[in-house]
């Protein structure tokens, strides 16, 4: 969280690491009282999957109508670009799991580019 003045913060999200998780992971699964809560709630679902997808959810909820998450979704979106790159080497390129990455950056283009005023005002035909 920021201070922006002395009564008001301004608090932020951000998708914790594999280490973050793995922290949280290894501390719930060592502990059996939390193990049994946490099991309880996820009703077979994989833990770590499940902490993945509330850091998720989280973001979603904190940046789905922020302007200013535009930026960051750039940045994510080169990340994307990156390891799609590293990972265009067979066999890899063929696994159903890079298929789906490919998908979800052709969306992910599209998204950007219908989510401009350009595209907004931009001719659609008669």
């Amino acid at each position: 969280m920021k201070l922006l003045n002395e009564n008001k913060l301004e608090e932020s999200a951000f998708m914790v690491g594999e280490r973050t998780l793995s922290d949280v992971y290894w501390l719930i699964k060592n502990s059996k009282k939390a193990n049994s809560i946490v099991q309880r709630s996820l009703k077979g679902v994989d833990l770590f999957k499940a902490l993945v997808a509330l850091n998720i959810e989280a973001l979603q909820g904190r940046y789905s109508h922020n302007p200013e998450a535009i930026s960051q979704g750039v940045e994510k979106f080169k990340s994307l670009q990156c390891f799609m790159y590293q990972c265009s080497e067979a066999p890899a390129d063929t696994e159903p799991l890079f298929k789906a990455l490919e998908n979800i950056q052709e969306l992910t283009t599209l998204d950007f580019i219908e989510d401009t005023h350009e595209y907004d005002h931009a001719y659609w035909g008669d």
